[in-house]
């Protein structure tokens, strides 16, 4: 098969060469034999990306992802490496769309993924799509950086601590690291106070209290200017379900916690 596949590349004939690198992969796959699996994958996504076969290169990553590192949970090193490729040689829109997927089914747990797919869609002036996966890559700088783009996008003066205290919060939801959103705050944008963004400051020292009923108290107090944000109640609800045992803030109708329950949600 390997003189096939050289033959195919020489011929320049890219669809067939694709095709015999799946059947090698699969018989591999079925012969349990990882390592050869693996350099087949490796060696069809190289010789593809190196000769400009943008779809091609992410169909073959898709078919590894899909039919082993997904269904085995192999997502290693060797996966990361291949999807850094791709990223430089695959179809963009497929790569983005692909890397969405790899980000929530591992729950984010390698900021590399959202850090590529960032620095491009800041590049070419994707600023809110840029300004989420900063937040998942957790990088302050350009966190602060994408933010400011943002800003400048139609919203006046009068609205820019409810982007400021957003960003903190999902900060906040996101990581343990507290440190980074008032890191945000106090490092990029001193000049921006307001009471929401005073709320949100104090949050770190409430959940490090493990006080539930001091959070809905605070919130009360605060209900007004969290109302100027539609999003904000559901991330705070977010904060209390990862920091206060599973609690929530906005309380499940009948019919959904009956869902839940069937779909297995439900204690």
């Amino acid at each position: 098969m390997a003189e096939r596949l050289q033959t195919l590349l020489e011929q320049k004939n890219f669809y067939e060469y694709e095709q015999l690198t799946k059947t090698m992969f699969f018989k591999h796959k079925m012969r349990r034999r990882t390592d050869e699996m693996k350099k087949v994958i490796e060696d069809g996504i190289v010789t593809l990306g190196t000769n400009g076969q943008k779809d091609l290169v992410i169909d073959l990553l898709e078919i590894y992802y899909t039919e082993h590192a997904k269904k085995v949970n192999d997502i290693d090193d060797f996966f990361y490496k291949l999807c850094g490729f791709v990223f430089e040689h695959g179809d963009e829109a497929r790569v983005e769309n692909f890397f969405d997927r790899v980000i929530e089914y591992t729950r984010n747990a390698n900021h590399d993924i959202p850090r590529m797919l960032a620095h491009r869609q800041f590049s070419q002036g994707k600023f809110s799509t840029a300004h989420i996966n900063f937040l998942l890559c957790r990088d302050v700088d350009f966190i602060a950086k994408s933010l400011v783009e943002v800003m400048k996008q139609g919203y006046g003066e009068a609205e820019q601590d409810l982007f400021l205290a957003r960003a903190m919060l999902e900060l906040i939801s996101r990581t343990e690291q507290f440190s980074l959103a008032i890191k945000l705050r106090k490092d990029y944008f001193p000049q921006v106070r307001s009471p929401i963004v005073n709320f949100v400051e104090m949050l770190p020292e409430i959940i490090q209290m493990k006080d539930f009923g001091l959070l809905k108290e605070i919130i009360g107090k605060y209900e007004n200017e969290i109302k100027r944000d539609p999003v904000f109640m559901t991330i705070l609800d977010k904060v209390a379900q990862k920091y206060f045992d599973g609690q929530r803030l906005i309380q499940e109708s009948g019919l959904a916690k009956l869902l839940n329950s069937f779909l297995g949600g439900g204690k």
